[in-house]
């Protein structure tokens, strides 16, 4: 490789725009500067608010416009009153014989229970239920109902409860035949029976009335209308010359 020979030094180039160049750059530089500043200062303006509204935020979340209750005290359920007592009729049952021979005394005890305009109704007492104070009674008919202790009283013979009752019963029923006799005029008496109906003078509106309850009763079928010639026969008896002489008939005649 050759050295080259030594060239003379280049002479700096002064331009006469130069003195423009330097102030150019240097407020180029200046709006750089500012720009950058601006910048951060609308970063830092950002951020800030940022802040402030995560602050608002958060105190809007903890902070509430309703009305703060009084916690509610929850108290213990109390006990169940039946529960209890069952219990301790049961208790009094079992541990006091006194009171156990005086439920068991009226066993098997027969009863009349007498319905009003009906008939009345012999039961007996099968069964004591010392949870309730209670006893089973069971009709003749087949029905039953259970009844307590105070009620059964009012049927069984020789208690004072039996005869406060029926006293009562006679004294209600008496009050009621008095009002309804003298409140009652003879012209506006309820016939008793079809005959009666069949007498008076309103006759005809007592067959409409009649006829209305008969006509309910077959369409709820409560009743079955059957030929005279399905009906049994029946025997007559009459004293012929001392003797008695019996004779079939039938409904028919």
């Amino acid at each position: 490789m050759i050295p080259l020979a030594d060239q003379p030094e280049a002479q700096e180039y002064a331009s006469s725009e130069s003195d423009v160049d330097e102030s150019l750059r240097s407020e180029t530089q200046n709006l750089n500067d500012n720009a950058v500043t601006q910048e951060q200062a609308d970063k830092q303006d950002s951020s800030d608010s940022d802040a402030a509204s995560d602050d608002d935020d958060d105190k809007s979340t903890r902070i509430s416009s309703r009305q703060k209750r009084t916690p509610a005290a929850f108290k213990a359920r109390p006990e169940n009153p039946n529960a209890q007592r069952k219990a301790n009729l049961l208790k009094q049952y079992n541990y006091d014989k006194k009171y156990s021979d005086d439920r068991n005394s009226i066993l098997y005890i027969t009863i009349t229970k007498h319905s009003p305009r009906h008939c009345s109704f012999n039961g007996k007492i099968t069964e004591y239920h010392p949870a309730s104070d209670s006893y089973l009674i069971t009709y003749q008919d087949g029905d039953s109902e259970i009844m307590s202790h105070s009620n059964v009283l009012k049927y069984i013979r020789g208690t004072k409860q039996y005869k406060d009752y029926h006293e009562n019963q006679k004294a209600l029923y008496s009050a009621f035949h008095t009002a309804v006799s003298t409140t009652t005029s003879q012209s506006d008496n309820v016939p008793e029976n079809y005959k009666d109906a069949r007498t008076t003078p309103h006759v005809a509106d007592w067959m409409q009335a009649c006829d209305v309850e008969m006509g309910k009763l077959r369409s709820l079928g409560c009743l079955e209308v059957l030929p005279r010639s399905s009906l049994p026969q029946m025997h007559q008896s009459r004293k012929v010359g001392g003797h008695s002489d019996t004779k079939q008939t039938n409904l028919e005649t």
